[in-house]
């Protein structure tokens, strides 16, 4: 049994673990973070609503779905808009990544794919879902995404860089690198020993390194008033009522995205996917791991015998994206660093409430995190950390059968590459069904798969 002062002690514990996302995900959604194209996106007002969003995904998490599972904007998810999602919605309307037009139509995208994601949960459609990909597709997808984000650390903390003759070793006596290397030994040494919050510790260390070597100044100061989120906050408008100019907010296009469907919709298969596949393994792996639920194999989908309240938490992290997308973000979703709150005896939704709250009170430190987040050698170490936790996904490949190991290899340096989250993730698709149908394992092909299938193959010949 918990006690109050216990779930209080999980949420810090939990939030100490996330809260690097409070420095990283406002860097990638504007895209100043070096290697991004600009996305147009004010900076400032992202370090706000990062706060907001993630705060309200948690207490919904924490009052109906009642689990001690956090929610904040999804590390590889924010790559995924800006560089896959924003260039398409750019080529729908024949624009440029950074106009104002693009990004709302991305946020669209995102709430309709968080807007999916709900209706599926609710229909209890999700076993369904959990059967259409194998785990090993599953897998090596969260394998390329962490090896995705990694590239991007490595050439943030100038540990590589990229020229007309490929990638080459950077500068290794630079402060840029110096920064990056103290983060990550640092972010791994604290990781080994099992401190609450490594990676916020690192972020923390590496900020004062380069505070040392002048790559940053605190001329803002630390604490602030938190800046006006109006900027990048964008609601689905309603015909005639025009609530957004009333409000002084923009408004999301959610219409443009079924009027680019044709177009988009690759996009916010992928997006759909993504999120219910990480919502899925996340939830049922923090809670199984920590005992808040009964260990079972056999366990497919919205199961309330052996998961209570499935439904909500599921739900939950649909209504988190679509939360998110009104903030001006990319995905939410539940974060596997959930696991340190409940390994200190979090077992009720209280732990949400706590983090959610400690977001909220982390809003006057954004003048600290801005300038965190506009040095990118203090955060590249997050990001080289983040993928590796994500590369630990390759060990539950199914390498030993050539028709699981094949498409799974395909995704990773498809994505890898090609330089394109989607272009890994549909490479893998294709190739699935194609390599189980020639090694005569047909019915290893689920029903749903042979229809994502044949649309992928459309999609293919549509001209673009």
């Amino acid at each position: 049994m918990s006690n109050i002062r216990t779930e209080i002690i999980a949420g810090f514990v939990t939030f100490t673990t996330m809260a690097y996302a409070i420095c990283v995900q406002p860097a990638i959604m504007s895209g100043t973070m070096p290697g991004l194209t600009s996305t147009g996106m004010n900076m400032n007002a992202l370090v706000t609503t990062t706060c907001i969003a993630a705060a309200l995904s948690c207490f919904v998490m924490g009052f109906w779905a009642q689990y001690p599972i956090a929610l904040a904007p999804g590390m590889g998810m924010n790559f995924l808009l800006v560089l896959s999602v924003m260039p398409a919605c750019a080529q729908a309307l024949g624009s440029h990544v950074g106009a104002e037009d693009v990004w709302r139509l991305a946020l669209g995208t995102v709430f309709v794919s968080g807007a999916i994601f709900v209706l599926l949960a609710s229909l209890k459609m999700c076993s369904a879902m959990v059967n259409i990909i194998s785990p090993s597709m599953v897998n090596a997808m969260a394998v390329a995404l962490g090896m995705f984000i990694a590239f991007f650390g490595m050439k943030n903390g100038g540990l590589m860089t990229v020229t007309s003759n490929g990638l080459e070793v950077g500068n290794l006596l630079s402060p840029e690198v110096a920064v990056c290397v103290i983060g990550l030994i640092s972010g791994f040494v604290l990781l080994y020993w099992k401190v609450p919050g490594a990676l916020l510790i690192s972020i923390i260390i590496s900020s004062f390194a380069a505070f040392q070597f002048h790559l940053i100044s605190f001329s803002n100061g630390i604490i602030g008033m938190p800046a006006d989120p109006r900027p990048v906050i964008g609601i689905v408008d309603i015909p005639g009522l025009n609530i957004s100019k009333h409000l002084g907010v923009g408004s999301m296009d959610v219409v443009g995205v079924w009027k680019h469907l044709d177009k988009l919709w690759p996009s916010l298969l992928v997006l759909a996917f993504l999120d219910f596949f990480g919502a899925f393994s996340t939830c049922l792996g923090v809670l199984q791991g920590g005992g808040v639920l009964p260990k079972n194999d056999s366990f497919k989908g919205n199961n309330e015998d052996n998961f209570p309240r499935s439904r909500r938490v599921f739900v939950t992290n649909g209504l988190g994206t679509m939360i998110g997308a009104v903030f001006g973000h990319s995905t939410i979703t539940s974060y596997v660093e959930s696991a340190a709150g409940v390994g200190s005896g979090g077992r009720t939704g209280l732990t949400s409430i706590v983090v959610g709250i400690l977001f909220l009170l982390a809003l006057p430190f954004a003048p600290f995190v801005a300038t965190l987040g506009s040095c990118a050698p203090i955060c590249a170490p997050a990001l080289i950390i983040v993928g590796s936790m994500m590369f630990r996904c390759v060990k539950d490949i199914d390498w030993n059968d050539v028709s699981e190991a094949a498409p799974a290899f395909i995704t990773i340096v498809g994505m890898t590459y090609t330089n394109s989250i989607t272009n890994g993730i549909l490479m893998g698709l294709i190739m699935y069904p194609i390599v189980k149908l020639l090694t005569g394992r047909v019915r290893d092909i689920h029903p749903g798969l042979w229809i994502l299938f044949a649309l992928l193959i459309g999609y293919l010949f549509i001209p673009k």
